[in-house]
């Protein structure tokens, strides 16, 4: 047919657009042509319209549901729109009519990594890396599933295996720069995430800036973690992780006055940071100042009533300010808390 043609031409140019135009003029003198939607839906997937995709995919599987192409753009518009178990549907169809399809097997692993089944996604990369050893983002992808049920040395092993295809793959150093961090091998994780940023020719990936900062955190190098910490927030200035980091460190050098302001900066990020009000309320303890810690501590609490620490700190502000009423009224929500956690 003409239109596969000038399809298969524009795909190559990576014209989407026109195919597009083309596709759907064919699609409404054509309506049961599956191959029709079937490109067309690809195409929608290209330009990022996934809505378009996924109608125009639904209707090529409908009129032929052993479109294999049809059922692997189908589930990957899903992953795109965040529809993980949708896609898995999909793809798993895919798999059925054709076992052997290592675009779908990525596919599949990299949408069961996004829903956090990480052992799942390892048996879909694990075979894939069988039978295409030299796919640098399938040993990473790998090695990230592995990182993430924390089995560290299987992680490390992968992600060799990505940078040693691919020595400028910033995301596996930053990858084995976390194993590394996992196991404790801090000078290992700063060659690592050193290796990330060098290779991160835009300078605009904060991730590896923020991980060399935990990494001196762990050794203890608080002025190193401070002047990475400080570079990750340079580069994203929403980065909330860095904001509480740069407290958290300012509060162990006890500049409580900092690690206040930083902690604040990571409030203003994330409202909700139970972490960060819990710390502010012990950094405004430490600085005698006990208002603003049961103010603090308070709001930590109403995030999250269950957590026997902030009860803990607010019970040992009330004792410090002798309020003892309020003391026991915090034993006794602790007590409870251990009672419920025993049974």
């Amino acid at each position: 047919m003409e239109f596969q043609n000038y399809y298969h031409l524009k795909k190559e140019q990576k014209e989407f657009e026109k195919s597009i135009y083309w596709l759907e003029k064919a699609a409404g003198e054509i309506l049961d042509d599956h191959e029709i939607w079937s490109c067309l839906g690809y195409c929608y997937t290209e330009v990022e319209n996934y809505d378009k995709a996924t109608e125009c995919l639904l209707k090529a599987v409908e009129l032929d549901k052993n479109d294999v192409d049809a059922w692997k753009s189908l589930g990957f518009s899903y992953s795109e729109k965040g529809e993980y178990s949708e896609a898995i549907k999909c793809f798993q169809k895919g798999i059925d009519i054709k076992e052997v399809n290592y675009e779908i097997w990525y596919e599949m692993g990299y949408a069961l990594m996004r829903m956090e089944k990480f052992e799942k996604a390892i048996f879909w990369f694990e075979r894939l890396s069988d039978k295409q050893p030299d796919d640098y983002y399938c040993w990473k992808h790998l090695g990230s599933s592995y990182a993430n049920i924390e089995n560290y040395d299987k992680a490390i092993e992968c992600l060799r295996k990505s940078t040693d295809l691919n020595g400028n793959f910033t995301d596996a150093w930053n990858c084995l720069g976390i194993s590394y961090n996992g196991k404790s091998e801090y000078d290992e994780a700063i060659k690592c995430f050193q290796k990330a940023i060098n290779t991160d020719t835009e300078g605009t990936e904060p991730y590896a800036s923020y991980e060399m900062g935990l990494a001196y955190l762990k050794k203890e190098q608080y002025d190193m973690a401070i002047q990475w910490f400080q570079k990750a927030i340079e580069i994203d200035a929403n980065h909330c992780l860095a904001c509480y980091s740069m407290g958290y460190t300012y509060a162990l050098k006890e500049q409580y006055d900092e690690a206040i302001e930083w902690y604040r900066k990571a409030i203003e990020i994330d409202a909700d940071n139970c972490g960060a009000w819990n710390n502010m309320g012990n950094a405004y303890r430490n600085k005698g100042d006990f208002k603003k810690a049961i103010e603090s501590l308070r709001k930590a609490i109403d995030l999250q009533n269950d957590s026997l620490s902030i009860w803990n700190n607010l019970r040992e502000v009330y004792v410090e300010t002798g309020e003892q009423e309020k003391a026991k009224e915090c034993e006794v929500k602790i007590k409870k808390l251990e009672s419920n956690s025993d049974d």
